[in-house]
């Protein structure tokens, strides 16, 4: 893993050890490296889970944690979007504190991405801040959303726009969980796939379109295959954790991406919005970086095969108010990460964004590339 810069600032360099010490495991049998991950004086869990979740894998979760600590209380959360509110995020606070937690109290969050995001976001509010263990269960938290130390809430303004990054003690990424995930759950995760091979992996794609038939059907990619794509998540995570710079490229398809969720009212999924949201930073990007139409073209492809949208779900105007929420715009000025070709992205004038006018994002967002 990339380390920090001795020539940086001090206090940079700091932000960044305290980052990278956070560990992540994956692969077949992590589960079990809970025990060597557990901070030293924990003395008790309380789990924060998807009841879907929880239903499927809490029994091995429970009695791995039994043999580290006492049984740990266990607080259900509904699964789905609408879960990530301020209102739930108080009662998980609040159900803590009732559980008695204290600075001895590891948060145990067990779910997809928007488990880890929100008992995230209460672990690092809740006493000022509890010490939090992440284990993803989805293909989308094991690829991305578990990874990265960002916490979130929505708003009814926009996705993820409440949030504060608490890196974990550990990410535990078992890909035995994802066997009992529904198709739609797997092609949500293929998404942040295409994404990160896109970004800085391109034999990554051809791994994706030789095992699209298989994906599409609801077989998840096997633990070569998305430790893979974590990984290249991981490797940028170690130069720029707070998201000064580079970190930025992991946007990718998220500014249109997450204007479609929330302009659909998360009836979209948030794989599904970031795949017609790679799509129309393809068609910007033809346009001002030079990615070869060709490559667009084939993106839209490849998409498809893998059973993902290749266009947005939503008109312009109704996701035109969350586009300019975007936590990237500047002063008005949407500004996307934009690839220059496949694993080559843009670095604009040093904050790997690109400004884009809205009328240019309009042609794009309809087909015009």
């Amino acid at each position: 893993m990339p380390q920090p810069d001795p020539r940086s600032n001090p206090t940079e360099t700091l932000l960044i050890q305290n980052a990278v010490r956070s560990r992540w495991r994956s692969g077949p049998g992590s589960l079990e490296a809970l025990a060597s991950e557990w901070p030293e004086g924990a003395t008790r869990a309380v789990v924060i889970a998807d009841r879907r979740a929880w239903q499927a894998w809490g029994a091995e979760v429970a009695g791995t944690l039994s043999r580290i600590v006492a049984m740990p209380d266990v607080i259900g959360v509904a699964p789905g979007e609408r879960s990530k509110h301020p209102a739930v995020w108080i009662r998980l606070v609040q159900a803590l504190l009732r559980a008695g937690a204290d600075r001895t109290t590891v948060v145990v969050a067990v779910g997809g991405g928007v488990t880890t995001d929100l008992a995230g976001f209460a672990a690092g509010t809740c006493l000022r801040g509890l010490p939090v263990i992440l284990v993803p269960t989805t293909l989308v938290g094991q690829v991305d959303a578990a990874l990265g130390g960002k916490t979130a809430l929505d708003l009814p303004e926009g996705k993820n726009l409440v949030g504060a990054f608490h890196w974990p003690v550990a990410v535990v990424s078992d890909p035995r969980f994802l066997g009992t995930l529904p198709r739609r759950h797997v092609r949500n995760g293929l998404a942040e796939m295409v994404k990160a091979g896109l970004v800085g992996d391109p034999g990554l794609l051809a791994v994706l379109d030789r095992d699209a038939k298989r994906l599409a059907a609801g077989r998840p990619p096997d633990a070569e295959t998305v430790h893979r794509a974590a990984r290249v998540k991981w490797d940028i995570l170690g130069q720029d954790p707070y998201e000064h710079g580079l970190r930025r490229v992991l946007n990718l398809g998220h500014t249109a991406g997450h204007a479609i969720e929330a302009a659909s009212r998360f009836r979209v999924t948030h794989g599904e919005a970031v795949a017609a949201g790679l799509v129309v930073a393809a068609r910007v990007a033809v346009r001002l970086t030079g990615f070869q139409r060709s490559e667009a073209d084939s993106l839209g492809d490849r998409l498809r095969r893998l059973g993902l949208p290749d266009t947005p779900q939503v008109p312009f105007d109704a996701a035109r108010p969350f586009l300019a929420r975007d936590k990237k715009a500047r002063q008005g000025c949407i500004r996307m990460a934009l690839p220059r070709s496949p694993g080559v992205m843009e670095p604009g004038d040093g904050d790997w964004t690109v400004p884009v006018d809205e009328s240019l994002l309009l042609e794009c967002w309809h087909g015009v590339a």
